[in-house]
């Protein structure tokens, strides 16, 4: 399982400082992506895919930066 921390108090700041677990998310929209039908199934798959590219890209970026 996944420890949660409720974010209380918003402090303005970098995404890449926030500490997000993109893990934990993937694995949540996973699990929703298995209860469609096959072709809904293939689609948002290939969506996750794209997700999960951005967020290596920004993560990218900000260690660049």
């Amino acid at each position: 399982g996944f420890n949660c921390t409720v974010m209380n108090q918003y402090i303005e700041q970098d995404m890449i400082n926030y500490d997000i677990n993109y893990d934990y998310y993937i694995r949540e929209c996973n699990k929703i992506i298995n209860k469609l039908k096959p072709k809904k199934k293939k689609e948002m798959k290939l969506f996750l895919k794209y997700l999960k590219n951005l967020i290596v890209k920004e993560k990218e970026i900000y260690l660049i930066i």
